[in-house]
């Protein structure tokens, strides 16, 4: 799904607006997006992997700091 989003970005923006600055800032804002959707996945996988070699503690106590 990020992959399709940073190639299709410009034409996802498009559905939004036909107005070519917002075009152009929505592309980049999707960019992001999918940078950050790529990191989520990481996060998730690295999870399950922690869950599965049972050391849940740590990154839970973390994951509380952190939000």
């Amino acid at each position: 799904m990020a992959a399709a989003q940073m190639l299709l970005r410009q034409d996802f923006a498009r559905l939004f607006s036909p107005d070519r600055a917002i075009t152009v800032l929505a592309a980049e804002l999707f960019f992001f997006s999918a940078f950050l959707e790529c990191v989520d996945y990481l996060h998730i996988a690295c999870r399950g992997a922690l869950r599965s070699l049972q050391d849940v503690k740590v990154p839970l106590f973390i994951q509380i700091l952190a939000f």
